[in-house]
């Protein structure tokens, strides 16, 4: 993994990680004055309130005034640099059969919150300590594409001169699906991997069980 794509992973993994901290401290914790700040309805006091608070001040509050709740434990993490990790990470190569990939890369995100729920009963993780989500990657074909083709009378892109690159540009945003839990690896790197395989295999069955036609319904 280079240094970018794993700056990239931990920017992703800790705004996933604030995103589910403020839901779950709006829907579980049940904080009224966090259910207001997040709630937009328009009005000038709720944005002249909403002005009041960056993110030194919102953490401080749920570190000093919240604790014994969820989102105090998630803001916790979040300031040790506990973060989540990877425990599965797939592109559509992963998803031979279409209406499995189009489930995952094309449908509605509904399907998140019942496979973190799966997730977390399956491996005995908290359900709000699961993060499923899709990202996409820019390739790396994108910086090459670009460069300038110098002509006596024009200059062109190096992708409108290049089949290879034309064709390359097409495939030039990378989807790919995450899921995030709290894991500790144990041992060395050869049982990381088996656990990482041992986590994709039971998540690839899942995925497939809710992109069936009788559950995909249950989800709609």
């Amino acid at each position: 993994m280079t240094t970018q794509v794993y700056r990239h992973r931990i920017r992703l993994i800790t705004d996933q990680m604030i995103e589910r901290a403020i839901s779950v401290g709006i829907d579980h914790d049940k904080i009224g004055w966090l259910k207001a700040l997040y709630s937009y309805d328009g009005s000038y006091e709720f944005i002249k309130e909403y002005l009041q608070w960056d993110d030194d001040r919102l953490t401080t509050e749920i570190l000093h005034h919240q604790k014994g709740l969820k989102v105090h434990d998630l803001f916790v993490r979040l300031k040790e640099r506990r973060l989540f990790k990877c425990i599965f990470d797939v592109d559509q190569n992963d998803f031979p059969d279409p209406s499995t990939r189009n489930f995952v890369f094309a449908g509605s995100k509904d399907f998140y919150k019942p496979l973190e729920v799966e997730i977390a009963r399956q491996f005995s993780f908290d359900p709000d300590h699961v993060i499923a989500y899709g990202v996409t990657f820019n390739s790396a074909t994108k910086t090459e594409s670009q460069i300038p083709v110098l002509h006596p009378t024009k200059t062109t892109l190096f992708d409108e001169e290049s089949a290879l690159f034309k064709s390359a540009d097409q495939k030039i945003r990378e989807q790919h699906f995450h899921v995030y839990a709290p894991v500790e690896y144990q041992g060395d790197e050869k049982q990381k991997k088996k656990k990482f395989r041992e986590y994709k295999e039971a998540i690839l069955s899942i995925i497939k069980n809710l992109a069936s036609p009788q559950q995909r319904l249950q989800l709609e």
